[in-house]
């Protein structure tokens, strides 16, 4: 038997296949889209957002976050200030303290949610207010925020004091860090054309200097025109009012020293305490030798006393030396190898300043210890730019003198009547203290006991140079002789080296 397909007949059953295939994704199409468009008729009844309150001097969050943002996402679409002049802030501006802020909060369903009229919108809990009726993007507005902060009255920072022959210190400390930073802005030298010190520079020797600070508070803190500034103390001038609440100080008159600020040990026989930082000024006490003191202050070459705030002495009359639990009087060594290094700390790896040769003589201030037990000699060491600094060579390489140790001082306030008597004398067969007067040697009771081996100079009526008892034998001075005129007698003998030393210095 035969089959004959019929052509016609197999086209229209084609084409009603095609129909019923198009209608069942049709249906299935347009159930889904009723689906979806049922779901998304799910109204959100709130929308919450959180932005970080304007703080003082802090940045604008222009990253809000939403309360559930499975829902809906917030963007921080604008800051501004209430009533302000180019009121709009951007990320990198801050707040001004104490002025008033809105911001602008654009939300945005997820697929699946939609806003309506009775959708309730809060930023940072506060019902906020509608900028625009679009509900498919309902930007909407806080009301106006105060930027909190605190008034930082007084603002202070230390930087290091020029110093001959060093570079600027361009990292200076804030002394209350978490209200405030302090950035080094800019040194230049007090003369003609003001010249910038650059961080390679170094300060030289007698000039003096500016320096200028960047104080910037931190968020949640500001400056006002009442705040006070210092410098290392000193109160400064403002030279400009920058971004971020910032204020520019400045003050000047900083003389390059030759020496830094620090311990000192006195290297003369006695060295008189002034009132100012002059030769003039009131005596107001005295200093022996090896005695230590705290400089904190620095003008010229005085040295200003922790003791006191108005107690100066003259730095050309002092050494630098670690500490005063390290100190020893100032003492003579020698060399005895090759070569030695001077450190900049107690440790061979420390950098190397410096050196000696065999033979060279040290004036040594202290002894420390390092960790493995090995002594270090304390020096005044000066660089051959001209500046001191604290340098330690090993004790092994050096073989002490000795005989500085075997002097003693006394420091003693004349009375009235003895106005014309300069000087002291220690009869070498008598353990009292003992003056020269009218060519007889009188005996003053009651001054401190003097232990063997200390001799003091005598002034003899018919000489004008002082004298020195040595082994029973009265020996002239001559140059070395600095005239008392203050009624005060100190005297130092150093054994077998009498001239090592001026004998006095009346500052």
């Amino acid at each position: 038997m035969t089959i004959r397909l019929n052509a016609e007949l197999l086209g229209k059953r084609f084409v009603a296949i095609i129909l019923i295939l198009v209608t069942a994704v049709a249906i299935l199409l347009s159930t889904t889209a009723f689906s979806r468009a049922a779901y998304a008729n799910e109204t959100i009844v709130s929308a919450e957002c959180t932005v970080a309150a304007p703080l003082a001097n802090a940045n604008p969050d222009y990253t809000g976050v939403s309360a559930d943002p499975s829902k809906y996402t917030v963007t921080v679409s604008k800051w501004y200030m209430v009533g302000g002049v180019d009121s709009v802030l951007y990320e990198t501006d801050v707040f001004d303290p104490n002025r008033y802020y809105c911001v602008r909060v654009t939300f945005e369903p997820e697929e699946g949610y939609c806003f309506d009229e009775s959708t309730e919108f809060t930023i940072n809990g506060e019902v906020t207010i509608s900028v625009n009726s679009d509900l498919e993007k309902p930007m909407r507005e806080s009301s106006t925020l105060i930027a909190m902060g605190w008034l930082i009255e007084d603002a202070h920072c230390t930087v290091k004091a020029p110093l001959a022959g060093a570079h600027p210190d361009f990292a200076p400390v804030s002394d209350e860090p978490d209200f405030y930073s302090v950035e080094t802005e800019q040194w230049y030298a007090q003369i003609d054309g003001f010249p910038n010190v650059a961080e390679t520079d170094t300060f030289e020797n007698g000039l003096h200097y500016c320096v200028r600070i960047l104080f910037k508070p931190e968020p949640g803190y500001y400056f006002d025109d009442d705040t006070m500034f210092t410098i290392n103390g000193r109160m400064t001038s403002l030279v400009g009012m920058g971004v971020i609440g910032t204020r520019m100080q400045e003050i000047g008159g900083l003389y390059a020293y030759s020496r830094p600020l620090g311990f000192y040990v006195v290297t003369v026989g006695a060295l008189n305490v002034r009132s100012d930082p002059w030769s003039s000024s009131t005596r107001i006490a005295g200093l022996s030798y090896g005695d230590v003191v705290e400089a904190v202050l620095m003008q010229g070459s005085w040295l200003g006393l922790a003791s006191s705030a108005d107690a100066w002495v003259d730095g050309d009359y002092l050494a630098l030396t670690y500490s005063r639990e390290t100190a020893i009087y100032p003492t003579e060594y020698t060399v005895t190898v090759g070569t030695v290094n001077v450190r900049e700390d107690i440790s061979t790896d420390s950098a190397r300043i410096g050196g000696y040769k065999e033979g060279d003589k040290i004036l040594v201030t202290g002894v420390r210890t390092d960790a493995v037990g090995e002594d270090w000699l304390v020096l005044d060491y000066v660089t051959d730019g001209g500046y001191h600094q604290l340098g330690y060579v090993m004790a092994k390489y050096t073989d002490a003198k000795g005989t500085n140790f075997d002097f003693l001082f006394a420091h003693i306030d004349m009375p009235d009547f003895f106005d014309e008597i300069n000087e002291y004398l220690i009869d070498p067969e008598s353990t009292e203290p003992s003056i020269i007067w009218d060519d007889e040697i009188t005996y003053l009771p009651g001054l401190p006991d003097f232990p063997d081996g200390f001799y003091e100079y005598p002034i003899d009526p018919e000489f004008s140079q002082p004298l020195v008892v040595w082994d029973g034998e009265i020996s002239a001075l001559g140059e070395n002789y600095f005239p008392v005129t203050n009624g005060d007698a100190v005297f130092t003998v150093f054994p077998g080296n009498v001239t090592r030393f001026s004998t006095l210095h009346n500052g």
